[in-house]
Parts: C-alpha cells; structure tokens; sequence
C-alpha cells in the first residue's frame, strides 16, 4: 500500500507518534547467528492460501494480444483500460478489481480496433491459421484458424463444435461483405472480450487441470497466455518433473527476462520514476541488464541486485556518473572501490529521493525502507507539517536542515529513515556521484548511516548490508508471493511467506527459486477459499 512519506517537523512539540512497525518482523533472537527458515510450508498443496480470478492486467492485455496475434496494437493500445487500484504493487490484485459498464466500453473499444488491425494484416493471419481462405464462405479455413489460434487466447483446447459454432453466427458476414476476414475480425473481437481471455479461470475443485497450471506457469514466468509448446504438454504438467522441463525453458526465453524486470521495477518503484530525458533511455537500460543478467544466471545470487560490482553504461552515462568509459557504444564497467551498489547507485532508484531540486534523505530512506525491508510506519503526519517545503535554510548542511531524528518526538521514524537517507547522499538525484552538498560545498558528505541497527558508510557498504539481509530477502519472497496469488498477503499466510524466504536462503538464485515455486505442489492447487 502506499504510505505517506514521514514529516519534516517544523520547532515545537509536535505530537508523538506510534512506532513504526518493520514488516516482516525478524524473529531470530538478537545476537544469535541466522537460521534460515525450513521451506517445507510451501511444499503444502494448499500454501497459496487464497486464490481468485485475476484480470489481466493492461500491460499483459497489451502483450497477450501482440504475442497471440502477432500484430502490434498500434492505435488500439490507448483504447485498452487502465487498471484498477492495487493493494500490491504490481497491477494484478484480484481483490481490487472494479467492474463498470465503463470497463466494459473501453474492453469494446479496445477489442473493436485491434480486431481491424488484425484483419488487415492477411499475410500474418495465413501463417497463424496453416491455410489461406479460397474464398469468403470458406468455413474450413475459418475452423482452423478458430481452434489454433482459440486455444492460444482461452488457454485451453477449443472443439471442433464450438469453432463450427463461432462459424456458424459470423460466416454470415463474411459472404454478406464478399470478404473472408468480416468474419475473422469478428472471431477476433468477440475472443478479446472473452470472459475467458480478460480472467484467469481457475474452476471448482482443489486440483487444478493441466492448461489451469499452464496458465499459472506461464503468467508468473513470462507474464504471457502460455504458448503452444506449454499447451502441448499440458496433460502432463499435473508432474512436477514435467512443470520442470517446461519451467527450464520459459526461464531461457527474452519474455521471462522481461517478466523479471518488469517485476524488479515495480517493486523497487523505478517503472513510474520522472528521470532527465538525456538519461531516461540509457538508465532503464542499465537497470534493466543488471536484473536480466541476474536472472538468466542460475548461479548468480539474486540479492547482488544491491551490491552488484559492475553496471552496464553508454559514454554518456558513464560521464554522468563519474566511470571509466565502456569499450564501444555501451558494456559493462567496473565501479571504483567504494563506488559499488548495484541498483542503489542507479539513476533509476536514485531517483526515487530525489526532492526540492536535490535529494531528500527522508524520502530517500522512506522508500528504501519500504521496498526493500517491506517497512511500514503506522503513525500519521503530525498535524501542521509541510511535508513541500524545503526544511531549514539553504545554506545550511543537511545534517541542520533535517534535525527531526535527534528530535525525541520525530525519532521514532525519522532515526529510521533519515539514517538510511544520510548513507547514501553520495549519491544525487540521478545518481551522480558527489562528496559535498551542491548548494554549500562547505558541506562535506560523509556517508554515514544506520538500517536494522547495522552502521553503514555508502551505497558500497549498504548493498553489502542489504544483500545479506534476512529482512530484505523476506521482503523479496514477500513480492513474488504477491505477483503469483494477485492479491496482497496477510497473516493467514505467514508460514507460506516464511517458507518461501526459507526456498530463497537453499540457492539464493532467483532463477532456483522460480523453479523451487513451479514445482512445488502449491502451483497445481488452488489454495484455501
């Protein structure tokens, strides 16, 4: 959910406000050395707790159709709905989904213009359905393509029966207007407001069948229907071996590398972050190849996330930063001791503090401690504080100007968030690397700071902190627990939360521990209702 940053406090009294509270709790005892949780939990049939019907969201509609299709969605794609709020923060909560005759327009909207697209592209529909029509009554043809490219967009087989149905009520129109693709570009846009295409439809029953996993396997991999070598081995993926093999190869496809970082970005909040036009493109991409490195590497610890030594970067965004320069147009460099922090020292989630022309070291560790150690304070903004107004004088170092964590009233999150801040103000607004205040170089930057009791000094030591976190990586197993039930966690599901962060700490590999999931018995069940 999302919070509000805490205050700057203005001199005074201000009202005391209740601790915060860190979630997920650490509960090894302090001092003690860290056990990792038993993943046993998870191996529970029922250890996704409750399940319901996820509505794709707009970005997977966008790319089911492209990927189904083979059509790019051109003018439809504005057409399509925005989604609904989340608790979450990915787009898929199935708890929050709102149903209006407006959603219903835009689906319409949406289905009526990609459809065009779709029948106006002739060559594409030749090579998806196996035939070419010989005429506009050509029903064989039409059949065809209805069950092959059906079963792709319902995510199950598509009889004979239910085609020659769809023929029956749209050949009509084909023969009416002379033209074969009337009656496809109408298939089209009924298959795209489709209660079974817009849902992932689980029916009654514990089990699930072989294209419900299907489905599930592929969304939570790919973020994509499954396709048709997923389909083909449906009958067997009630199998964990066979969920596997499958699993294997979705993980080595470009769409499971873009699933991950489409995930990494939402969660770290970098897909919606406001950058300088001149670095938007090149920091994306930087992101971007450090999280796709991380998951295609089956060895690779997915927590280097933070702390990870190299990053990838054009001249320009290397001058930007302050590094050596990449051979060629763009590759991957080596940070300068003490310059090392994964995506911490990304224009991407530098950003994210970035406030009042410079960076906030409230802001800063607000969202860091929110992210990436799922913090959540649970007190409110003191009545009469201006949360949009610079603190103190300009002239003054930082370590005036936010006073609020030596203030008793405001310690309480401030010494949180602000000690996380004041570590990484090395960095600026978009990550450049500085060693004194911009507007008073009077000012030194020293890099202190403070997370879950752990004295830090940088963005280099932070990551080393964070990445051998056992609150980040219960934070991180807490976010893939989302994205795969679509719907937010609660304490009915604290021992299939622990028991995931427990498969995490077996290999530390993103890419394991996808595969930990997929085969796990929980992937072929529905959970508790």
């Amino acid at each position: 959910m999302t919070q509000q940053p805490p205050a700057q406090q203005p001199p005074g009294q201000p009202p005391v406000m209740q601790p915060p509270v860190m979630e997920p709790p650490i509960t090894q005892p302090p001092g003690t050395p860290f056990v990792p949780p038993s993943p046993a939990a998870f191996q529970q049939p029922g250890a996704l707790g409750e399940t319901g019907a996820q509505r794709l969201s707009r970005r997977q509609l966008l790319a089911a159709a492209e990927n189904i299709f083979g059509v790019p969605a051109g003018a439809a794609a504005p057409l399509a709905p925005f989604d609904s709020a989340s608790a979450t923060y990915f787009e898929s909560d199935y708890r929050a989904l709102a149903f209006t005759s407006q959603l219903i327009l835009d689906y319409e909207s949406f289905a009526t213009e990609y459809a065009r697209a779709v029948r106006a592209d002739r060559t594409n529909f030749v090579q998806r359905a196996g035939c070419t029509p010989t005429g506009s009554a050509d029903t064989a043809c039409f059949v065809k393509y209805a069950q092959g490219v059906g079963r792709r967009v319902l995510r199950r087989t598509v009889s004979a029966t239910e085609a020659q149905a769809w023929a029956a009520k749209l050949m009509p129109y084909a023969v009416a207007d002379s033209d074969f693709y009337s009656a496809v570009e109408g298939l089209v846009a009924m298959w795209l407001q489709h209660p079974e295409f817009l849902y992932r439809v689980e029916k009654a029953g514990a089990a699930l069948d072989g294209f419900e996993i299907a489905t599930r396997m592929s969304f939570f991999i790919t973020g994509l229907p499954p396709d048709d070598a997923l389909l083909d081995a449906a009958s067997r993926l009630t199998d964990a071996q066979a969920r596997r093999a499958e699993a294997e190869r979705l993980l080595s496809t470009p769409a499971a590398i873009a699933a991950a970082e489409h995930f990494h970005a939402r969660w770290l909040g970098f897909d919606d972050a406001l950058l300088p036009n001149a670095l938007d493109a090149d920091a994306r991409n930087e992101t971007a190849k450090l999280v796709g490195r991380i998951a295609a590497d089956g060895a690779a610890d997915w927590l280097e996330l933070f702390n990870a030594k190299q990053t990838w970067v054009t001249p320009a965004l290397a001058t930007h930063y302050g590094l050596p320069a990449p051979g060629g147009s763009a590759g991957w460099v080596t940070y300068p001791s003490g310059r090392a922090a994964g995506v911490l020292g990304h224009a991407t989630v530098a950003r994210l503090g970035a406030k009042f022309g410079d960076t906030s070291p409230t802001l800063r560790g607000y969202e860091l401690m929110k992210r990436a150690l799922c913090g959540k304070l649970s007190g409110q903004i003191p009545p009469g504080v201006d949360i949009d107004t610079q603190p103190g004088l300009p002239t003054d170092c930082k370590s005036t100007r936010y006073y609020q964590r030596g203030v008793a009233a405001c310690a309480t999150c401030h010494a949180i968030t602000d000690n996380i801040g004041f570590g990484l103000e090395n960095l600026g607004p978009a990550g450049e690397w500085r060693t004194e205040e911009p507007q008073n170089a009077a000012c030194a930057i020293d890099g202190k700071g403070e997370v879950g009791g752990q004295a830090f000094t940088g963005p280099e030591a932070l990551g080393e902190v964070l990445r051998n976190s056992p609150a980040v990586a219960a934070c991180a197993t807490k976010q893939l627990f989302h994205v795969l039930t679509g719907r937010l966690s609660t304490t009915a599901d604290a021992a299939s939360l622990e028991a995931l962060a427990g498969q995490y700490w077996q290999s530390r590999s993103w890419r394991a521990l996808l595969l930990a999931v997929v085969t796990s018995p929980a992937m072929a069940h529905k959970g508790a209702n």
